[in-house]
């Protein structure tokens, strides 16, 4: 963290994200007495059903578990400030997903929702009480003997796995990603419309966690019973859980179920506080009156890269005081005293201007890089080609002479015979007359053999045909080639040989390759390391939402400005902001039209299909493109036709007439 933005730490995030848990906690405890009186059900006695509730929530024992299930909640609440994240993490293979699963950091959040899920299973076991309270119960048909209880391990099992698989789900899902919402609402509207969706989809997400887990308990958990009952020195039930009789309880899949319900209600509620908390708007003064607060100004916080979380605050509260803050605008068209420069609106522009521009660079530099790609591409297929239809028309010469010299002698007497399939080359090109079965007479030309059809030699990797006799009775050998499935396949390097590049080359061919070689031909391999075909176009749209804000509140304040800025402070920079929102403009046009990369598949395999996960910057660049057109046309009807006047290139004034007469 940069020492200068402590002030931050200490007066704004730290403030938030306690609210956020304490707010939490708040919550849990009426969550953990309606998850008590579920789990008592029974419609048939109601009395007893609800003096049994009162009594496992209320007493010494009920009040203890349920302090010890905040105390754990209070945990995984506070684990949420250390692993949010702003900016998404653009995965370019499925290896790297893997991976980034297996971090020190995040498999320290695993083990910990682990066991945090693991202690609150067995406090919930513990509220429930009869059946589920006690690891080992006493035996019905031995005295004095005790048996594993094999429910309460089910449900403190699930518990720990709810928590494995929510951890992991938490980074692959990006959960933890801070997203700002559009229409800005008081946080009670945010958590109260969320409420009832969030609830009705964990539970639907717990029952198909349940389903999971049952599977895996049937065919696993004899391995953690038969540790348990041999070191424990416990009996077994004589209907064990792990048995078809045993899952086929309801009430035990009613328990679980429930208690899925709560966990990932209660983590993910605790989650989703801490980015309503955190992503609230934060008003940053325009100017300081003290060189002290100097680092808390607007500016200062525009360009801080190094902290996403202000960056973003700030970018997002100079976009709402650009459109709805009159009084806060008046400050940045303000000049200083003494001296009357506009300090204020430089600062500001120039931050937000230097933003816009380094993306316009990133997508000049990745469209010359899929240009040079795709031009090298062709360059590598055409050379390739060239290559493969030399070798074999020389290969197609070589055995044309040597068939015509083996076989010059004979003509064919029958030239309607029905078509016949050409035999292997091993046994057509490189045989005599003789050896190929022909009468006694062909070793002359004076006694002539009378074959019905002719045959044409085939190569490894190509096709075998039917060739009718020709008309001059001699033999003409056809060679057709098939192009392979893999020879446009991208992202492999130089290719090798066309001979020598099947899809799946022979093991004695493999041993002679080197290994990186040999690992790119395995399907296995490739089907990991090959890189998702839109890794780096997501990539350039990771931090969008800054440019979106950044548009927003550069034509909002040149809009602004036609009738607010009385001393011209902005008319100084408006060649600038509309030359570099053009740029910008053509840049994304031109990515748009650039061709999706694709897995190089046959043609009957050809899809319209996304590879890899999905990500919110599909929809931001979109958000991105429309939201340049709109801060174009916002400036372009606000100035009228006064803004030809503006000093631009040529290129730039077309387009501008273009905007002007809404035909662009």
């Amino acid at each position: 963290m940069n020492i200068r933005y402590n002030w931050y730490m200490r007066d704004v995030f730290r403030w938030r994200t306690g609210a956020s848990v304490a707010w939490s906690l708040l919550l849990l405890p009426p969550a953990v007495s309606l998850y008590v009186l579920l789990t008592h059900l029974d419609l048939l006695h109601p009395s007893r059903w609800i003096l049994g509730c009162l009594l496992s929530c209320f007493s010494l024992s009920g009040i203890a578990y349920i302090t010890f299930i905040v105390f754990c909640a209070a945990i995984v609440s506070i684990l949420n400030a250390f692993s949010y994240s702003l900016i998404p993490q653009i995965h370019r293979n499925r290896l790297s997903i893997i991976l980034s699963v297996t971090r020190p950091g995040r498999l320290l959040h695993a083990i910990g929702h682990t066991l945090l899920g693991g202690l609150i299973g067995w406090a919930c076991c513990k509220l429930i009480g009869g059946r589920y309270a006690a690891l080992s119960i006493e035996c019905k048909n031995q005295v004095g003997a005790l048996c594993l209880n094999d429910r309460h391990l089910f449900l403190v099992l699930f518990a720990a796995y709810l928590g494995v698989v929510y951890s992991v789900s938490h980074f692959l899902q990006r959960s933890n990603l801070l997203t700002f919402s559009i229409i800005q609402q008081m946080k009670f509207f945010q958590v109260k419309s969320n409420l009832l969706p969030s609830l009705a989809s964990n539970a639907l997400g717990s029952l198909r966690l349940c389903a999971y887990f049952y599977l895996t308990f049937y065919f696993l958990g004899c391995l953690l019973k038969s540790w348990l009952l041999t070191n424990l020195r416990l009996y077994e039930l004589p209907t064990p859980v792990d048995s078809i009789r045993g899952l086929l309880d309801i009430r035990l899949f009613w328990q679980a179920w429930l208690l899925g319900t709560l966990l990932t209600h209660s983590w993910k509620s605790a989650l989703y506080l801490f980015k309503v908390f955190n992503t609230e708007v934060f008003e940053f003064p325009i100017e300081a009156a003290f060189n002290m607060n100097q680092e808390m100004t607007l500016h200062r916080a525009l360009g801080q890269r190094g902290i996403p979380l202000v960056q973003h605050l700030a970018y997002q509260d100079l976009s709402l005081l650009a459109e709805h803050s009159p009084v806060r605008r008046k400050q940045i068209f303000s000049l200083s005293q003494p001296g009357g420069h506009p300090h204020n609106w430089n600062r500001i522009s120039m931050e937000c201007l230097d933003l816009l521009s380094s993306l316009t660079d990133r997508l000049l530099i990745h469209q010359e890089r899929a240009a040079n790609g795709l031009a090298k591409e062709k360059r590598m297929l055409a050379e390739e080609k060239r290559k493969r239809s030399g070798s074999l028309k020389q290969r197609g010469e070589r055995d044309k002479s040597l068939l015509c010299s083996s076989s010059s002698y004979y003509t064919a007497t029958t030239p309607h015979e029905p078509r016949q399939r050409i035999t292997n080359l091993s046994t057509t090109s490189m045989t005599t007359p003789v050896q190929g079965g022909y009468s006694q007479g062909c070793g002359t030309p004076y006694s002539p053999a009378t074959p019905s059809w002719s045959q044409a030699p085939v190569t490894p990797g190509q096709d075998s045909v039917l060739v009718d006799p020709p008309a001059n009775h001699s033999y003409t050998p056809l060679v057709t080639s098939r192009k392979p499935i893999r020879d446009t396949q991208r992202g492999r390097g130089n290719r090798a040989d066309p001979v020598n590049s099947a899809p799946y080359p022979p093991r004695h061919r493999l041993l002679l390759l080197p290994r990186p070689t040999v690992l790119r031909q395995l399907v296995l391999f490739c089907y990991f390391v090959d890189p998702f075909p839109e890794a780096d176009g997501r990539a350039l749209f990771t931090d969008a939402q800054l440019h979106i804000w950044a548009l927003e509140a550069l034509s909002s304040l040149v809009a602004a400005s036609y009738l607010e800025d009385s001393f011209g402070v902005v008319q100084s920079s408006l060649p600038d902001i509309l030359a570099e929102m053009l740029a910008l403009h053509n840049a994304l046009e031109k990515l748009f039209k650039l061709p999706t990369p694709l897995t190089s598949r046959e043609p009957r395999e050809l899809k319209v299909t996304r590879i890899g996960p999905a990500h919110p910057d599909d929809q931001l660049r979109n958000d991105l493109r429309t939201t340049v057109k709109t801060s174009l046309h916002r400036i372009t009807s606000t100035f009228g036709y006064h803004i030809k006047s503006v000093p631009l290139a040529p290129e730039y004034r077309k387009q501008l007439t273009e905007l002007m007469e809404y035909k662009l």
